[in-house]
């Protein structure tokens, strides 16, 4: 169930990526662009990957995480938890300590630090990531710097969004530093193809393969999501997306509120091997800030609700969106802290603290 629910959530995360600007500029369908071009001359600067405090920092989050427990009847915080086992390549012995975030004024992700504690207690820096954005309100991804501190070197990894003069993202390639080479290889993440009118029709997922023929890695199509029959505000009510062996894996009619980028219902089929193996649908409904507060999820003919409330100053309070969360709020309107329960026993099972500095 919650592998199917998190496929729903991507397919909304992909429709809104790709049409969050609905001014229409006449564009030329997509140019050809290449996929792998190891011999790019891309500069390579250290600084590019450091934090820089200047005027678009607002503030700095340092989170912790804890395991839950009761005593009586008051939640306590446990041990920190162990939440290494997502990041790739990391002894499985280290422990996550805490991370820091830091924020502009619309509250995105500038800088992020992430630390753990190595067996000897000692706390060392994992991995660093910056989001270089284009200076508006709008969310906008420019660039990605990654770095990640391993035994045997440090990585560098820079991935770059380029959009149109409209906003919409054309291609995101990424960059990857050879230490050995002294240079970056690249290879294109994702590509856009657009209609006369400025629609996203067509987005390309690309992954590496291995030719035993050439012996060498080569990119190919992972997933292909194709879009038509847009509204008047330039969103697709008809998604299909396909395979790398270009059969249909998924399609989706959406249906949205008038005049409106929020959707209103969903209607979604999935497959496998060319069957049909889910049928889903989703009904979504907002309050007068746009909030979603509750989605009607029905997979297959059974039926299950999640839901958000939020107070009078637009906060959420309370979340059930396949896990129960509560938030707590500080008199800047920051949360500070997210206790995490049970689905089902409705018991705490996670704390998560947020300390703030404000610049």
């Amino acid at each position: 169930m919650k592998n199917i629910i998190n496929s729903m959530m991507a397919v909304k995360s992909l429709i809104m990526a790709a049409f969050t600007s609905c001014k229409k500029v006449v564009i030329l369908i997509f140019f050809a662009i290449s996929l792998v071009n190891c011999s790019a001359k891309q500069p390579f600067d250290a600084k590019d990957y450091e934090l820089v405090i200047d005027k678009s920092v607002k503030k700095k989050a340092k989170i912790m995480s804890y395991n839950a427990l009761m005593n009586g009847n008051e939640i306590i915080k446990g041990k920190v938890v162990n939440g290494c086992s997502g990041i790739e390549g990391m002894n499985w012995n280290y422990h996550f300590s805490y991370s820091q975030i830091y924020f502009d004024e619309y509250g995105n992700k500038l800088f992020e630090e992430y630390y753990y504690l190595d067996d000897k207690g000692k706390e060392t820096l994992s991995r660093t990531l910056k989001t270089v954005r284009i200076g508006n309100k709008n969310n906008q991804i420019q660039a990605v710097y990654l770095k990640q501190f391993f035994v045997d070197g440090i990585f560098y990894t820079k991935t770059i969004h380029n959009r149109n003069t409209d906003g919409k993202l054309i291609d995101i390639v990424e960059y990857s530093y050879s230490a050995d080479k002294k240079v970056y290889e690249s290879r294109t993440l994702s590509s856009s193809k657009f209609d006369s009118n400025g629609n996203v029709i067509e987005v390309i997922e690309y992954e590496q393969k291995w030719e035993d023929t050439n012996k060498k890695n080569i990119q190919v199509a992972k997933k292909t999501a194709k879009f038509s029959n847009f509204t008047s505000n330039g969103y697709p009510k008809y998604l299909q997306e396909y395979d790398t062996n270009h059969q249909l894996i998924q399609e989706a009619s959406m249906d949205y509120y008038p005049n409106s980028r929020l959707i209103h219902t969903e209607y979604i089929k999935k497959y496998q091997n060319n069957r049909l193996i889910d049928v889903i649908e989703n009904y979504y409904v907002y309050d007068n800030n746009n909030n979603m507060v509750t989605k009607r999820n029905i997979v297959n003919g059974m039926s299950k609700l999640f839901w958000k409330t939020l107070d009078s100053k637009n906060n959420l309070t309370h979340e059930n969106d396949g896990r129960i969360a509560s938030y707590k709020y500080n008199g800047n309107g920051d949360w500070i802290e997210q206790i995490i329960y049970d689905e089902y026993t409705h018991l705490p099972t996670g704390i998560i603290e947020r300390t703030f500095t404000y610049y």
